[in-house]
């Protein structure tokens, strides 16, 4: 039976307030994963309370600081067709969305962009209520490059144990396609009235396709209460190019580009990146516009391109390696978006001949550049056999060999060539495989 795997964590916190800031971090608690059928039969009761007061539980003040800079006289009405009317439309038309929400002129809200230190470009939007009977008196969305944040303006009283359970009940889409959510279990830290203070936690089926994050904050203080729906990229994955993990976005990293010399374009590449920092990955869709950018530029050196690939990362450890194929996809990419990757083959080639690769990481990389030429129908023969001279990536340079090769005089180049001891067996059955298709008799060999 096909099975998915169950992730129990961060799902939800209520919290109490007070400036802007970039969203919270992954919730506080670390998942337990455990193995579930699919067919899982769904809980009696989806949201609960439990009453342990919230032992152990931190308080989120990012989403204090988030909801205390809401402020609806600093929006404008955002212009149809816009970069930014794109990203808002992608998050909330994104099919993967569980939130159910409830807008006035989804297609038209009011909306500010401006930038944080730690998010790079947010870009913050309102609706209206839509339905006058329903709890929300105004539907926000927090936009960063890396997560998403609706935030439903409420009645302090919302927040109230009975209340909160009811309206958790109708805000999500149970058991969905993509985020298969089951239950969710609230536990107040505060119940003091107005100045609520709850954390939650929910149940939800984790796919293999992607690593999701959902978690719901909220905060009463005063006369109103705020509940935030977290979701990571992953869920809302509806954003147009240039719109997900670029901090450059309004206007867009590739608008901005055009006016930067060829030397910042090279600086640019990988800039703020950290191996220390596991919160995000390589900004390889940054990289991308850059190098498309340079690209159009002229000629690119093959010392360049070594920079471009291997940078700072030619450490031989798996982390750096890891780095370096990240790196050779956004090359990748932009010589594709350019059809430039004929020129690049044997410059790429001389790049990765002798960096420093870690073996449990090094086909990954090779395969992507092999995969890369065989979409593009270009003969990589010549620079495959570099590989096997140079003892390198031996076993992919075979498997491609043994599919590519179209001449003798390349047959007789890969008979020559020691691999280690292995690899004697891939070998003989690449250069078996290699003289049935060109028709080389036995005795010829």
């Amino acid at each position: 039976m096909w099975m998915r795997w169950s992730i129990v964590g961060a799902v939800m916190s209520v919290a109490v307030v007070s400036a802007q800031s970039p969203p919270p971090p992954p919730p506080p608690a670390a998942p337990q994963v455990t193995l579930v059928g699919r067919h899982k039969p769904p809980p009696e009761v989806r949201v609960s309370v439990d009453s342990t007061r919230g032992h152990g539980v931190s308080h989120d003040d990012r989403f204090d600081e988030i909801v205390s800079g809401l402020d609806a006289s600093k929006l404008s009405p955002v212009v149809p067709g816009s970069f930014e009317a794109q990203v808002v439309a992608g998050v909330v038309n994104s099919t993967g969305n569980p939130v159910r929400l409830h807008l006035q002129d989804p297609d038209r809200p009011a909306i500010r962009t401006f930038n944080t230190s730690d998010e790079g470009d947010v870009l913050l939007a309102r609706w209206n209520a839509a339905d006058p009977s329903r709890p929300e008196r105004a539907t926000w969305l927090w936009n960063t490059p890396y997560w998403d944040i609706f935030i439903m303006e409420v009645d302090p009283v919302v927040l109230r144990a009975d209340q909160l359970t009811r309206y958790c009940e109708g805000l999500f889409v149970w058991d969905g396609d993509l985020i298969d959510l089951r239950s969710l279990t609230l536990t107040y830290r505060s119940s003091e009235p107005g100045k609520q203070d709850v954390f939650g936690r929910g149940e939800y089926v984790q796919t293999e396709r992607a690593i999701y994050s959902l978690w719901l904050t909220a905060l009463a203080k005063g006369d109103r209460a705020y509940i935030g729906v977290n979701l990571s990229k992953s869920i809302t994955a509806g954003d147009p190019p240039g719109g997900r993990g670029i901090k450059e976005r309004f206007p867009p990293l590739s608008e901005r580009v055009l006016g930067w010399s060829r030397d910042t374009l090279l600086e640019e590449i990988g800039k703020d990146f950290s191996l220390e920092d596991r919160r995000r990955g390589y900004p390889v869709g940054r990289d991308a516009i850059i190098l498309t950018e340079l690209l159009s530029r002229g000629r690119v050196s093959d010392a360049e391109v070594r920079r471009i690939v291997i940078g700072g990362f030619d450490l031989g450890d798996v982390r750096g390696t890891e780095v370096i194929g990240r790196r050779v996809s956004a090359f990748l990419e932009a010589l594709e978006s350019r059809n430039e990757l004929p020129v690049y083959a044997p410059s790429l080639a001389s790049a990765l001949l002798g960096a420093p690769l870690h073996p449990l990481y090094a086909e990954i990389v090779v395969g992507r550049v092999l995969a890369a030429m065989n979409r593009h129908g270009i003969d990589f023969s010549k620079e495959a056999l570099s590989f096997l001279e140079r003892g390198q990536y031996t076993r992919e340079s075979l498997s491609y060999l043994e599919s590519h090769v179209q001449d003798a005089d390349t047959l007789r180049a890969v008979e020559r060539i020691p691999v280690p001891p292995e690899l004697e067996d891939n070998k003989q059955f690449a250069l078996k495989t290699i003289r049935e298709r060109l028709g080389v008799p036995v005795n010829d060999r």
